[in-house]
């Protein structure tokens, strides 16, 4: 009997490796759970593995992925956070024109560690209510996002975790660096992600200063990992210049980038999945909490992870991150077993709704 072809919907195929990360492991366990993986991606980045890619960049490609969705036997929305406006109103649009379709061609789906931030536009809620609805299984990655997606369709899902948070701790041995991942800050008039305009001088000063101030307390280098060059290397460059402590950027790729996160005495992250990486690492990790997400990962392991507003004055930044380093080691993801568990569940519930479709 042929194993079921599950086709993925992610934000799979771009320049961020958070993303590229959780479409590795959710390949993993689609493969090891009977099914036959495929990526539904934005781009034509050449892969070395043998998975399937489906391009699904633009509307003129839905065409295509109606074609390709005839050929599978279910679908696989997420991980990530898929659920949200927060980074431009075509957001849901774009995600949800997928599952849509999916849906329109009658195919099971399930969702797995779904990320869901803020949905602002009316427009975007009745958008979720009509489309994520009837799923043969589904997990959440945090209680934030399971109680924002019953507020939005009604729907509980189960409390799993985000697929790359559920794998085991990792030892990384500990240089003498201040770790720190930057990003973008969101911006109420853009459009989609791509139109994210770097942060004002104002606020690369502002980190600047607050950055110097913790490492020369701390007496540590700095280190800059890119998690997404196309958006972050940049905002880099600009505040390793204005650094008075000697600085390195590194721009690493999937299969070191959580190591070099763990690499330091100190992380700070205002990427999801740097965050993640510190957890994995188990260093003590400042969020700049862009998202609700950022703080729903803090308040997920306690100890050793705090968040703060990326836009807070460098004071409250030096002073929340001396405090972790005087404070007790960061602990683990609350359950991370059980969560993870809760979310192999989900796709063997998706493979035999699409064996037997």
């Amino acid at each position: 009997m042929s194993r079921p072809r599950i086709a993925v919907l992610g934000w799979i195929g771009s320049s961020n490796l958070g993303d590229e990360l959780i479409a590795e492991r959710v390949v993993q366990m689609i493969d090891e759970a009977g099914g036959e993986p495929s990526l539904v991606t934005i781009g034509d980045a050449d892969h070395a593995d043998p998975v399937h890619r489906i391009r699904h960049e633009s509307a003129v490609d839905t065409f295509g992925l109606l074609r390709e969705l005839r050929r599978h036997d279910g679908v696989l929305f997420g991980g990530g956070g898929l659920i949200q406006d927060e980074t431009g109103p075509l957001n849901l649009p774009f995600h949800l024109t997928r599952l849509g379709a999916a849906r329109l061609l009658r195919r099971p789906w399930a969702a797995i560690g779904l990320g869901v931030g803020d949905v602002r536009r009316p427009f975007g809620r009745l958008l979720v209510r009509t489309v994520a609805r009837h799923p043969v299984a589904g997990s959440v990655r945090d209680e934030n996002a399971g109680d924002r997606f019953v507020a939005l369709t009604g729907l509980r899902l189960d409390l799993g975790i985000d697929p790359v948070l559920a794998q085991p701790a990792r030892d990384v041995v500990a240089s003498n660096h201040l770790v720190v991942s930057l990003r973008p800050l969101n911006s109420p008039s853009q459009r989609r992600l791509a139109e994210q305009s770097g942060p004002a001088p104002s606020q690369i000063r502002s980190w600047a200063t607050a950055i110097d101030d913790i490492a020369t307390s701390a007496g540590l280098d700095v280190r800059f990992v890119t998690w997404d060059s196309d958006h972050d290397h940049a905002i880099h460059e600009a505040v390793a210049a204005a650094l008075r402590v000697p600085t390195e950027i590194v721009r690493p790729r999937t299969d070191d980038v959580i190591d070099l996160m763990g690499s330091g005495q100190l992380v700070i992250s205002m990427r999801y999945h740097g965050a993640v990486a510190a957890v994995l690492t188990r260093r003590r990790a400042l969020l700049l909490d862009y998202s609700p997400k950022m703080a729903s990962l803090a308040a997920d392991v306690g100890d050793g992870v705090a968040s703060i507003d990326p836009t807070a004055p460098p004071e409250q930044l030096r002073a929340a991150a001396l405090a972790l380093l005087d404070g007790p080691p960061p602990g683990d993801v609350s359950n991370r077993e059980q969560r993870s568990e809760v979310n192999r569940q989900v796709i063997r519930n998706l493979i035999a709704a699409a064996s037997g479709r």
